[in-house]
Protein backbone atom coordinates (compact mmCIF):
# COMPACT_ATOMS: atom_id res chain seq x y z
CA UNK A 1 0.00 0.00 0.00
CA UNK A 2 1.42 3.42 -0.92
CA UNK A 3 0.42 6.76 0.09
CA UNK A 4 -2.65 7.29 -2.28
CA UNK A 5 -3.95 4.05 -1.70
CA UNK A 6 -4.64 4.69 2.35
CA UNK A 7 -8.13 5.39 2.87
CA UNK A 8 -8.44 4.72 6.48
CA UNK A 9 -6.29 5.74 9.23
CA UNK A 10 -5.35 2.11 10.12
CA UNK A 11 -3.21 0.64 7.77
CA UNK A 12 -1.03 -3.17 8.38
CA UNK A 13 2.03 -3.50 7.94
CA UNK A 14 4.27 -6.61 6.99
CA UNK A 15 6.57 -7.51 9.23
CA UNK A 16 9.54 -10.50 9.02
CA UNK A 17 9.75 -12.54 11.64
CA UNK A 18 12.60 -15.01 12.70
CA UNK A 19 15.07 -16.22 9.95
CA UNK A 20 13.66 -17.11 6.67
CA UNK A 21 13.36 -20.70 5.33
CA UNK A 22 15.78 -21.75 2.40
CA UNK A 23 17.51 -24.77 1.09
CA UNK A 24 20.21 -25.74 2.92
CA UNK A 25 22.91 -26.86 0.27
CA UNK A 26 20.64 -26.85 -2.50
CA UNK A 27 19.44 -23.60 -4.98
CA UNK A 28 16.25 -25.04 -4.51
CA UNK A 29 13.81 -27.85 -3.37
CA UNK A 30 11.60 -29.85 -5.56
CA UNK A 31 8.33 -30.31 -4.54
CA UNK A 32 7.07 -33.49 -6.17
CA UNK A 33 3.58 -34.68 -6.56
CA UNK A 34 2.26 -33.78 -2.98
CA UNK A 35 5.55 -32.67 -1.58
CA UNK A 36 6.37 -30.54 1.66
CA UNK A 37 8.22 -28.50 3.05
CA UNK A 38 8.11 -28.08 7.25
CA UNK A 39 10.05 -25.51 9.41
CA UNK A 40 9.95 -24.50 13.20
CA UNK A 41 8.62 -20.91 13.64
CA UNK A 42 8.66 -18.95 17.13
CA UNK A 43 5.70 -16.33 16.89
CA UNK A 44 6.62 -13.15 18.81
CA UNK A 45 2.67 -12.88 19.92
CA UNK A 46 -0.77 -13.32 18.91
CA UNK A 47 -1.69 -12.07 15.56
CA UNK A 48 -2.73 -12.34 11.95
CA UNK A 49 0.72 -13.87 9.75
CA UNK A 50 1.56 -14.77 6.73
CA UNK A 51 4.01 -16.57 4.78
CA UNK A 52 5.59 -15.26 1.42
CA UNK A 53 7.40 -18.21 -1.08
CA UNK A 54 9.34 -17.28 -3.84
CA UNK A 55 10.02 -20.18 -6.49
CA UNK A 56 9.80 -21.38 -10.58
CA UNK A 57 7.38 -23.05 -11.77
CA UNK A 58 7.89 -24.12 -15.29
CA UNK A 59 4.62 -26.37 -15.84
CA UNK A 60 1.12 -26.28 -14.87
CA UNK A 61 -0.64 -23.71 -12.09
CA UNK A 62 -1.15 -24.87 -8.80
CA UNK A 63 -2.53 -24.72 -5.08
CA UNK A 64 -0.42 -25.09 -2.53
CA UNK A 65 -1.46 -25.19 1.30
CA UNK A 66 -0.02 -24.11 4.41
CA UNK A 67 -0.66 -26.06 7.70
CA UNK A 68 0.20 -24.98 11.06
CA UNK A 69 0.90 -27.82 13.62
CA UNK A 70 -0.75 -30.22 11.28
CA UNK A 71 -3.96 -28.43 10.41
CA UNK A 72 -4.53 -27.10 7.29
CA UNK A 73 -5.17 -23.19 7.93
CA UNK A 74 -4.81 -21.92 3.97
CA UNK A 75 -5.89 -24.42 1.50
CA UNK A 76 -5.94 -22.46 -1.86
CA UNK A 77 -2.82 -20.68 -2.08
CA UNK A 78 -2.03 -19.88 -5.77
CA UNK A 79 1.04 -21.38 -7.50
CA UNK A 80 1.39 -19.76 -10.80
CA UNK A 81 3.45 -20.74 -13.87
CA UNK A 82 6.14 -19.23 -15.75
CA UNK A 83 8.08 -21.16 -18.54
CA UNK A 84 11.52 -19.43 -18.31
CA UNK A 85 14.01 -19.21 -15.90
CA UNK A 86 12.99 -16.36 -13.78
CA UNK A 87 11.60 -16.65 -10.75
CA UNK A 88 7.81 -15.92 -9.23
CA UNK A 89 6.72 -15.42 -5.47
CA UNK A 90 3.07 -15.68 -3.37
CA UNK A 91 2.03 -13.66 -0.82
CA UNK A 92 -0.55 -15.97 1.24
CA UNK A 93 -3.19 -14.86 2.92
CA UNK A 94 -3.61 -13.88 6.27
CA UNK A 95 -3.92 -16.65 9.24
CA UNK A 96 -4.47 -16.66 13.07
CA UNK A 97 -1.75 -17.50 15.00
CA UNK A 98 -1.03 -17.96 18.61
CA UNK A 99 2.12 -16.59 19.98
CA UNK A 100 4.91 -19.46 20.77
CA UNK A 101 6.49 -22.78 18.84
CA UNK A 102 4.91 -24.00 15.99
CA UNK A 103 5.23 -26.13 12.81
CA UNK A 104 4.46 -24.91 9.72
CA UNK A 105 4.23 -26.71 6.59
CA UNK A 106 3.95 -26.25 2.66
CA UNK A 107 2.31 -28.44 0.83
CA UNK A 108 2.55 -28.58 -2.71
CA UNK A 109 3.24 -30.44 -6.04
CA UNK A 110 5.73 -30.01 -9.45
CA UNK A 111 7.08 -26.85 -8.95
CA UNK A 112 10.64 -25.82 -7.18
CA UNK A 113 10.80 -23.78 -3.86
CA UNK A 114 14.11 -21.19 -3.80
CA UNK A 115 13.22 -19.26 -0.22
CA UNK A 116 10.19 -18.72 1.89
CA UNK A 117 9.09 -16.43 4.73
CA UNK A 118 7.48 -16.07 7.84
CA UNK A 119 5.63 -12.56 8.11
CA UNK A 120 3.76 -10.92 10.93
CA UNK A 121 0.72 -8.39 10.50
CA UNK A 122 1.63 -4.82 12.31
CA UNK A 123 -1.46 -2.33 12.47
CA UNK A 124 -0.17 1.12 12.60
CA UNK A 125 -2.16 4.49 13.24
CA UNK A 126 -1.66 7.13 10.27
CA UNK A 127 -2.59 10.68 11.47
CA UNK A 128 -0.69 13.07 8.98
CA UNK A 129 1.42 12.00 5.72
CA UNK A 130 4.13 14.66 6.75
CA UNK A 131 4.67 12.83 9.98
CA UNK A 132 8.26 10.47 10.14
CA UNK A 133 7.55 6.86 10.03
CA UNK A 134 5.67 5.43 13.00
CA UNK A 135 7.41 1.43 11.55
CA UNK A 136 10.12 -0.33 9.24
CA UNK A 137 9.22 -0.75 5.73
CA UNK A 138 11.30 -1.83 2.49
CA UNK A 139 9.53 -0.99 -0.67
CA UNK A 140 10.01 -2.29 -4.53
CA UNK A 141 13.01 -1.51 -6.10
CA UNK A 142 12.58 0.99 -9.22
CA UNK A 143 12.95 0.49 -12.32
CA UNK A 144 12.31 -3.53 -11.73
CA UNK A 145 14.06 -5.09 -13.86
CA UNK A 146 16.35 -2.99 -14.62
CA UNK A 147 20.42 -2.36 -16.15
CA UNK A 148 22.51 -1.02 -14.42
CA UNK A 149 21.23 0.83 -11.57
CA UNK A 150 18.23 0.75 -9.50
CA UNK A 151 16.58 2.48 -6.43
CA UNK A 152 15.79 0.99 -3.14
CA UNK A 153 13.55 3.22 -0.66
CA UNK A 154 13.13 2.21 2.93
CA UNK A 155 11.61 3.57 6.13
CA UNK A 156 13.00 3.72 9.53
CA UNK A 157 10.29 4.41 13.10
CA UNK A 158 13.21 5.08 15.32
CA UNK A 159 16.71 5.58 15.42
CA UNK A 160 18.16 1.55 14.56
CA UNK A 161 21.09 -0.11 13.03
CA UNK A 162 20.43 -1.18 9.71
CA UNK A 163 21.86 -3.31 7.41
CA UNK A 164 20.68 -3.57 3.96
CA UNK A 165 22.21 -6.38 1.23
CA UNK A 166 21.64 -8.13 -1.58
CA UNK A 167 22.24 -12.03 -2.66
CA UNK A 168 22.11 -14.08 -5.24
CA UNK A 169 19.99 -17.22 -5.92
CA UNK A 170 22.43 -19.34 -4.75
CA UNK A 171 22.23 -17.51 -1.32
CA UNK A 172 26.21 -15.58 -2.04
CA UNK A 173 26.27 -12.08 -0.94
CA UNK A 174 26.87 -9.72 -4.13
CA UNK A 175 26.63 -6.09 -2.27
CA UNK A 176 26.51 -4.14 1.23
CA UNK A 177 24.46 -1.14 0.51
CA UNK A 178 23.97 -0.29 3.64
CA UNK A 179 25.61 -1.38 7.47
CA UNK A 180 25.42 1.40 9.96
CA UNK A 181 23.31 2.87 12.49
CA UNK A 182 20.79 5.26 11.29
CA UNK A 183 18.12 8.13 12.41
CA UNK A 184 14.22 7.65 11.91
CA UNK A 185 12.88 8.58 8.24
CA UNK A 186 12.93 7.79 4.96
CA UNK A 187 15.68 6.63 2.59
CA UNK A 188 16.60 6.43 -0.88
CA UNK A 189 19.70 3.76 -1.87
CA UNK A 190 20.91 3.43 -5.35
CA UNK A 191 22.87 -0.10 -6.65
CA UNK A 192 24.98 -0.39 -9.87
CA UNK A 193 25.08 -3.94 -10.72
CA UNK A 194 27.59 -3.40 -13.23
CA UNK A 195 29.45 -6.38 -11.73
CA UNK A 196 26.91 -8.67 -11.37
CA UNK A 197 25.61 -11.26 -14.20
CA UNK A 198 22.14 -11.25 -15.22
CA UNK A 199 19.16 -13.45 -13.34
CA UNK A 200 17.15 -12.88 -9.97
CA UNK A 201 18.61 -11.40 -6.66
CA UNK A 202 17.23 -10.80 -3.40
CA UNK A 203 17.66 -7.84 -1.44
CA UNK A 204 17.16 -8.06 2.88
CA UNK A 205 16.87 -5.28 5.16
CA UNK A 206 17.49 -5.93 8.67
CA UNK A 207 16.79 -3.33 11.05
CA UNK A 208 16.64 -4.09 14.68
CA UNK A 209 14.28 -6.53 15.03
CA UNK A 210 12.96 -6.12 11.53
CA UNK A 211 13.54 -8.10 8.41
CA UNK A 212 12.09 -8.32 4.83
CA UNK A 213 13.28 -9.40 2.18
CA UNK A 214 12.39 -8.33 -2.01
CA UNK A 215 13.09 -9.63 -5.23
CA UNK A 216 15.02 -7.90 -8.12
CA UNK A 217 15.75 -8.65 -11.65
CA UNK A 218 19.00 -7.77 -13.48
CA UNK A 219 18.50 -7.58 -17.49
CA UNK A 220 21.55 -7.10 -19.98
Amino acid sequence: MRAPDVTAYEIVTPHGEGAPWTPNGFKSVSLNANGSITWNIDAPTDGQYRVQVFYQNFGAPQAAQIQVDGQTVLSNVDIAAKDDSTGLDVLSDSFDLTAGAHTLTLVGSEFNVDYIQFIQEIASSVSKRNELPLGFALEQNYPNPFNPTTNINFSLGKVTNVELTVFNVLGQKVATLVNQRMPAGTYDVAWDASDVTSGLYFYIMKAGNFTVTRKMMVIK
